[in-house]
Order: C-alpha cells, then structure tokens, then sequence
C-alpha cells in the first residue's frame, strides 16, 4: 500500500492523451489570436482604402470616374448587357470606333465586374446605370480589401503555421500601400493588383489540394477559372504552380485527378478567352504604360529603391531564405521560386525586350511581390525565432531593432499613403460642374451623325499624364449613357487595328495630323459621318481652325466645340430611310433597292436579317477595316445582327 506520504503528495502523470489535449488547445489559441490579428489587419485595409475611396461616395449613383474606373465601369455595362441578350461577355459595339467587336482583344482587361453585374440583376440586364455604379464601388472595394485575406491563405495553404499567415497579411498591406500599389490604385488597375495576391492563394490550394480530396480539387477548379475572368493576365500567374503541382503527382490517379482539375478551370475561362483568341490577329503594337527602366543600370538601381516599401532586392532575399527554409516539395518549391524570379524579371528587366512591351512588364511588380510574400513571412518569422535564440544582451537589442524597422515601414507606408491621397485627392465619384456643359454639347448634337471627341493625354501641373476629360477616361461611358457615337474619345480603347479610326495624340486617321492636309481631314470627316468635334489641345485646335467647313460653336477652356455642316448619313452608297445602331443590331429602314454600303466597320460575325450576304467594301483611305455591303434586291427592312462566332445566334435575340 502506498505510504501516507506518498497519498498525499500524489504524482500527476502527463498521459499521451493530455499532452495532446494540450497541443490541441494551444494551437486553437494560437490560430484564434493569428486569425483575429489577420481580421484587424483586413480593417486596417478597409481604413486605408477609405482615403482613396471615401465611405460617402459608395452609395452614390456615380461610378468612380478617375482614370481608368470610368472605362472599367463603362465596359462592364456593356459586357453584362451582352450577357443578359445571348450569354456573351462580348458584342459589336457601334459606340466607338465607327464599329468594333468590344469585350475582345481590342479590349483585354477582364469581364469580372460584368458578371457580378449580370448576377446581381438576376440574370438580366442592369437597366439603371445608378444601381450598377454601386455594384460597381462594392466590387472594387471589397476585392481590395481582400488582399491580407488572400496573403494569409496563400501562407496556410502552403502548410506554414498561423504567425507566418499572420506575417504575410501584413506584407500584404505594405504592398498595398506603397509603390507601385498605390500607383494602381490610382490609375484603376484594381483587378490585376488583387488578382495577383489571388493568384497567389490559389496557387497555394491547388498545392495543399494534392493531398486532400475531391471538394478541394473543385474548388481549385472553380477558383482559378473564376479568377482569369478578372484580368487575362491572370492566366500567366496561375501556370507555375500548375506545372509545380503536375511535376509533384506520383500516381496516375493523382496526376489525372489534377489534369481534371486544370481542364475545368480552362474551360470556364473560355468565355473570355475564347473571344480573344479568336479576335488575336488584330491587335497592333503598344507600350504606352507601365514600362521598366529600358536600360540595364536602371533596372538595377529599381532592385535597390525603397518601394515595397522595402528594396524588392530585399523581398527577393527573405523569399529565397524562407523557400530554403519551407518544409515544401522540391518540383513545387522550385516551381513557385521560379515564378518569383520570373515576375521580378519581368518587372525591372521586361521593357527592354520590344516583344514583351504590350505586356506593360512594369506591371509585374506585383505578381513579385504577392508571390514573395508567403516565402518572405516563413523567412521573417525564422528569423525573429533565431534571434530569440542569443544567449547575450544583443538578442534584445537585435528584436528591439526588428521592432523599430516594422514600426518604420508602417510610418512609411501610412506616409505615402497619405501623401498620395493629399496630392491628387480621392477616386472621385463626381465630375466637375464644366462637364456637365461639355454633357450638354453632346445631347444637343444631332443624333444623324457621329461626334469626334479628341483623345490622347494631358500633362497635370505635377507633370503627370491624365486623361484629358477631367481627369477620368469617360469617353465610353458617355456614349453609352447619352446613345452617342463617337470616334477618339478614350485613350485606353483600341490597340488592334479597328484603333486606326481615332483621333488624338497629334494623329488622325491613321496618320499624324501635319502630314494631313485639311481637305483630306473633312473628306474623313464625311467618310465616317462625322457631324461635330470636340477638341482640347493646342495642336488639334489650331489644326482644325485651318480646315474649311468646319464651325466653332462652343468654347469653354481647353475644350472647342466643332459643327460639320451638310446632309449626314450612315450610308456611303445607296439608299434607305433611316439607319441607327444599337450593340450587336444595326437597323436598316425602307432600304431601297440596289447595293447599300454602311459606314460601319464589318466584322466576320455579322449577318442579316433577311438573310442577305454581307461583303467587306474596302473604303480607300488606308482604314484595314472595311465598311459593310449589302446587295439588296428588294424595297424592305433590313437588320444587321451579331450572330457571335459560332454564328448560331440570332437577330431576335440580338436586336430586342
């Protein structure tokens, strides 16, 4: 029998069961902490976004006009009116351009606005532009807000624990708010600059779903091909882990299961992608943006600058720490560094390869950063450990500096946050009382003939370029809101070969404005049924005060109103009653006998409705697009439909 003694001084025994009970509770403490710290990370997003974007302004019936948001908004109304006629992200859009197939490769900047459009309207189409402009501010701001979310995933799914999560979140932040994340706050690139830490994450489940079983396949799946719809740039992010994850399957069954998985994620992209293929041969070459240093000391001096806010050298430097570090497979781990250096590459080394310029490779900062930033975290947090593992009076000093540095990126970043939004002012969601006169010259034009808004550029007082109608790109949203159709108006618009119908930059038609003689700038005039312009820079104006015919009727600096007069058709040969163009329908009234050409560009996917062939007439101007032909046989009603590329659609559906 035991003593007395020993009765009352029982021994506690530390079972296997209560050690793990313990483990258990301290790893739920520990993700609850981590989770609520990723949680406050997300509202000190929230906090920051509110100083590009004011809580004010998302309820209002104006979409941020800033510029490049006004033209996202503008071409997702368009795509999800697409949507709601025949379940097409694209359309034949009579709006610019005197014709052009839009939502494809004249315009590659993804469809995802268009679809929570589409979705929200129940399927239908958003009829009141005020509702879909507060769709839109959601849109925006909550896939901004998302990015320490997104960061801190990419971290767990990679199987690092919760204090490395927590330490990617906060990476994420800081490229939020530092160059070039501010810059493309600015300019309205949000889809690629969340994209990217998107990407990212999924790139980090599609590893941990090797493991794992069918429902995390479906929804690396659905994920990744939900993500391309939001810039098509995206699917160049989503390839290194894809090929990393291949190289890591060890059994047929696996290696189909992930086969299956990247299938379905392509063919859900395909209702973007498959427009943009097929439209690829007319794209033209630009570099217009986001261009590297061009030369080989100027690449590198960018690794070393504080932009991140840290040099990217440094970032590069914790990622390949952590990767050497990180309990991850050899093929993926390989894989995923790859893409690090890959991206950094392209970002300060890209524009001085000329058939990586339409790329915009500066871009591709991004993509660097929120792919080096799980890597990074597991490196950081290694380090903060190794620290705490000197014996001397240094390891304080050492964590107290460590400390120093966090609390001084953080002053730095909320700095340059701050100072941006002080210089240039928030994302605007209203437009000055002149463009509301500007507005009133487009609704008082005649509605026979098109109107030229002179696109291109303006220098602010900082010597920055802005987009020459108040500071936003509008020119597509006006011609949608007002019915009007235009030809310059949108300095982003284009880039194929249906862009030759513009005129901005000191170009018109194709060519530059010296070169070409007024006589010959009103006979375009006519070819292209231009019956006003609007103008804003010293060059066009002068160049237009020279050509005969043309009469000032409004001024309200810079901006110069021009009436073409004379009989304005949409016809250059034959004869109808009237003829008018709404996306994917141009109708033709009592069109008389004989052949009719319109002067609107023809597209292969065009048809008519009766069905009568349509021919490409040349116009003789230099213009590679041709004008559409109809040899009409008899005195009737004609409509010109979108029938998409499967050519199955039809004139009911396109012309309701």
């Amino acid at each position: 029998m035991p003593s007395e003694t020993n009765a009352a001084w029982p021994r506690t025994v530390n079972s296997p069961s209560t050690t793990g009970e313990e483990f258990l509770r301290y790893e739920l403490a520990s993700r609850a902490v981590a989770i609520a710290m990723i949680a406050a990370l997300s509202v000190l997003q929230l906090a920051g976004l509110t100083r590009y974007f004011p809580i004010g302004s998302w309820t209002d019936r104006h979409p941020f006009y800033t510029n490049s948001y006004a033209l996202h908004f503008a071409r997702s109304l368009l795509s999800s009116r697409a949507m709601a006629r025949h379940l097409r992200l694209w359309s034949y859009s009579p709006f610019l351009m005197a014709g052009y197939p839009a939502g494809t490769r004249t315009e590659p900047m993804g469809d995802a606005v268009a679809l929570w459009f589409w979705l929200c309207s129940g399927f239908s189409t958003v009829r009141w532009v005020g509702r879909a402009a507060v769709l839109y501010k959601m849109f925006v701001v909550g896939i901004l807000v998302c990015i320490p979310a997104a960061a801190a995933s990419a971290a767990v799914w990679l199987g690092f624990d919760w204090t490395v999560a927590t330490i990617s979140a906060a990476l994420g932040v800081f490229g939020t708010f530092n160059y070039p994340g501010l810059m493309m706050i600015r300019a309205g690139m949000f889809p690629f600059f969340a994209v990217s830490f998107l990407c990212a994450a999924w790139s980090a489940l599609l590893y941990h779903s090797l493991d794992r079983g069918p429902a995390h396949r479906v929804a690396a799946a659905i994920g990744g091909g939900l993500l391309t719809y939001l810039h098509p740039l995206t699917a160049l992010l989503l390839i290194p882990a894809s090929i990393g994850c291949l190289a890591e399957c060890r059994t047929r069954k696996g290696l189909l299961s992930l086969a299956a998985t990247l299938a379905t994620a392509f063919a859900m992209s395909l209702g973007w992608l498959w427009p943009l293929l097929m439209t690829w041969g007319l794209g033209v070459h630009f570099a217009n943006w986001w261009k590297t240093a061009g030369t080989m000391s100027g690449s590198l001096a960018a690794l070393f600058r504080w932009r991140l806010p840290f040099p990217p050298i440094a970032v590069a430097a914790a990622a390949a720490y952590g990767g050497v570090r990180a309990p991850l497979r050899k093929a993926f781990l390989g894989a995923w560094l790859a893409a690090i250096l890959g991206f950094g590459a392209l970002a300060y080394f890209g524009s001085e390869l000329k058939t990586l310029a339409n790329l915009e490779p500066g871009r591709f900062e991004v993509p660097f950063f929120s792919f080096a930033a799980p890597l990074a975290a597991y490196g950081i947090r290694d380090g903060w450990n190794w620290l705490g593992q000197i014996r001397t009076p240094l390891r304080q000093l050492s964590k107290s500096l460590a400390v120093a540095v966090v609390v001084f990126f953080a002053l730095v970043s909320f700095a340059s946050l701050w100072l941006e939004t002080s210089a240039h002012g928030p994302i605007t969601t209203k437009l000055p009382d002149q463009a509301q006169e500007i507005w009133q010259w487009m609704e008082a034009s005649e509605h026979d003939s098109r109107m030229v808004m002179e696109s291109g550029w303006m220098v602010d007082e900082n010597g920055g370029v802005v987009a020459p109608y108040f500071n936003g790109d509008i020119g597509m949203l006006w011609a949608i809101e007002s019915n009007r159709e235009l030809i310059g108006a949108s300095p982003s618009e284009g880039f194929t070969a249906f862009s030759f119908t513009d005129l901005g930059n000191g170009v018109g038609f194709g060519k530059s404005l010296p070169s070409l003689s007024p006589a010959q700038f009103r006979r375009e005039l006519e070819t292209y049924n231009v019956g006003a312009l609007i103008a804003w820079s010293a060059e066009a104006k002068e160049y237009l005060d020279r050509v005969d015919g043309l009469v000032p009727l409004q001024r309200s600096d810079p901006y110069m109103l021009y009436g073409v007069p004379g009989n304005h058709t949409f016809l250059m040969a034959g004869k109808a009653g009237s003829v008018s163009a709404d996306p994917d329908c141009i109708r033709i009234r009592a069109a008389e006998p004989g052949r009719l050409i319109l002067k609107y560009h023809y597209f292969k996917t065009l048809r008519a409705d009766p069905p009568i062939a349509l021919n490409p007439a040349p116009i003789g101007n230099g213009d590679p697009i041709p004008f559409i032909a109809i040899d009409n046989e008899v005195r009737r009603d004609i409509r010109v439909y979108n029938a998409g590329f499967s050519g199955w659609g039809g004139a009911v559906a396109a012309c309701q």
